[in-house]
């Protein structure tokens, strides 16, 4: 399977599921992911680092993928369902 061709669904919890939307809410404002620093700003994180671990956890799942460079998320094709408790 390549990019975007992710079959089933992915779980996530509420403030996961939150994360991917302000992702994809920032790539149809700017035309281009955000970064860690504007997720952190976006989110009303207090770090970069809960954004990037936010990043890891959503990469992991399948949701996103992490491309070279600075802007590097890229979307995949997937389903999502969210839920209470992970």
């Amino acid at each position: 399977m390549g990019m975007g061709e992710r079959v089933g669904m992915i779980k996530l919890t509420k403030k996961q599921k939150a994360v991917y939307d302000f992702i994809v809410a920032y790539l149809c404002e700017h035309h281009r992911p955000p970064t860690r620093i504007d997720i952190r700003d976006g989110m009303g994180f207090s770090s970069g680092n809960s954004a990037q671990e936010y990043i890891r956890v959503l990469v992991r799942k399948g949701a996103i993928t992490l491309l070279d460079g600075d802007r590097n998320i890229y979307l995949n094709n997937v389903r999502l369902k969210v839920v209470r408790n992970e």
